[in-house]
C-alpha cells in the first residue's frame, strides 16, 4: 500500500521526526518513516528510493543535523527529481547550506521551534492535506473533461446567499505588526453545503492575491489557519489578510492555483477573486520580520 508522506529526516532528529509522523497519521495521512517502514535486511539506499516511490510528499525536518547530512541530500534529490512537493519543517534557527540551498529555494517552511513539538503541528498537518488533495484533484484532472468540472458545483448559492457568510477573524487584530509567518485564527457559524473557507493573503504592493494552505479546517466552530506575508525585503509593508467563502467551482480554482504553484515552485498570485466567492472578513496589517 502506498504511502502520502515521506518523512526525511537525521537519525538523531529520530524523536521530532517520530512526533511529526504521529501528526500526520492521527489525521488519516500514511507515512513512510525508516525507522518503521525500511524492512529488515533490506540494503537501506534502497529502502530510501522505495519509500520515495510509494509516496506522494516529503516532509523534511530542516535542522542542524539534517543540514549536514548527505543521506538528507540524497532523498531530497531524488524527491526534486521526482517533482515531488517538498515542505520543510524548520526545528532550529539554522538556514540551509550547500546543495539544500538549491533544493529548498522557492518552497514556504514552517518554522516550528516551540518543544514539546508535537503541541504545534496544526499548520504541517494543514500544509501535507493540502498538498495531497491537490494532487489527487489533479490526477483527477487528467480524466475529467471542463464540462464535467463544471458539474462539480451542484449545489450553488445566489451572491445573496454568499454574502451571509459568519467566518470573522479574531486574532491578529486590525493595524496590528505580525512576523513573517502568523497564525490567523477565527470563528464561523454555519456554512453552505459543499462551500469551504480559503485563507488569502493581498499584496496592495502588487495589487494580487496570494491563496494560503487551505481549504481551512473548522473545528466547533473555531478555525486556525496559516499565513506567509511577504518576505524580509517587506518588513514595514501593509497587507491584508483575507478569509473567503468559495463555491465548489471557485474551490477548484484556488486547487488549481495551489498545483501549478506547487509543480512549478512559483507563486505569482492571481490578479482577482474566482467567480462565486466571497470576502467573509479582512484586516489590514504590517510586516516586522
Amino acid at each position: 500500500m502506498g504511502h502520502d508522506v515521506f518523512v526525511s529526516y537525521q537519525h538523531e532528529d529520530y524523536p521530532i521526526a517520530k512526533a511529526v509522523c504521529n501528526a500526520l497519521e492521527d489525521a488519516d495521512l500514511r507515512c513512510w518513516i525508516s525507522a518503521r517502514n525500511e524492512k529488515p535486511g533490506e540494503n537501506w539506499m534502497e529502502a530510501l528510493v522505495r519509500g520515495l516511490d510509494e509516496s506522494k510528499i516529503v516532509v523534511f525536518i530542516l535542522s542542524a543535523n539534517s543540514n549536514k547530512s548527505e543521506a538528507c541530500r540524497k532523498e531530497l534529490a531524488i524527491a526534486y527529481e521526482n517533482k515531488m512537493p517538498i515542505i520543510p519543517l524548520q526545528v532550529e534557527d539554522v538556514s540551509p547550506a550547500g546543495d539544500l540551498k538549491y533544493l529548498l529555494a522557492q518552497r514556504q517552511r514552517l518554522e516550528v521551534f516551540a518543544r514539546p513539538i508535537d503541541k504545534d503541528l496544526d499548520s504541517l498537518v494543514e500544509a501535507a492535506r493540502s498538498l495531497i488533495e491537490s494532487l489527487s484533484q489533479q490526477n483527477s484532472m487528467r480524466l475529467t473533461t471542463t464540462e464535467n468540472l463544471q458539474g462539480i458545483a451542484q449545489i450553488r448559492a445566489s451572491p445573496a446567499e454568499l454574502h451571509t457568510c459568519t467566518a470573522r477573524i479574531g486574532d491578529p487584530h486590525e493595524g496590528d505588526v505580525v512576523k513573517q509567518r502568523t497564525v490567523v485564527t477565527g470563528d464561523v457559524s454555519d456554512i453552505l453545503e459543499g462551500y469551504k473557507l480559503w485563507p488569502v493573503l493581498f499584496v496592495p504592493l502588487v495589487n494580487r492575491y496570494y491563496p494560503q494552505n487551505g481549504p481551512i479546517l473548522i473545528k466547533e466552530g473555531r478555525w486556525k489557519s496559516v499565513f506567509f506575508i511577504g518576505s524580509p525585503q517587506n518588513r514595514g509593508d501593509e497587507f491584508e489578510i483575507k478569509i473567503v467563502l468559495a463555491s465548489p467551482d471557485a474551490h477548484v480554482e484556488f486547487r488549481r492555483y495551489q498545483e501549478r504553484a506547487a509543480l512549478n515552485n512559483s507563486w505569482p498570485g492571481i490578479i482577482e477573486l474566482p467567480s462565486w466567492s466571497v470576502e467573509c472578513d479582512s484586516i489590514n496589517v504590517t510586516l516586522d520580520i
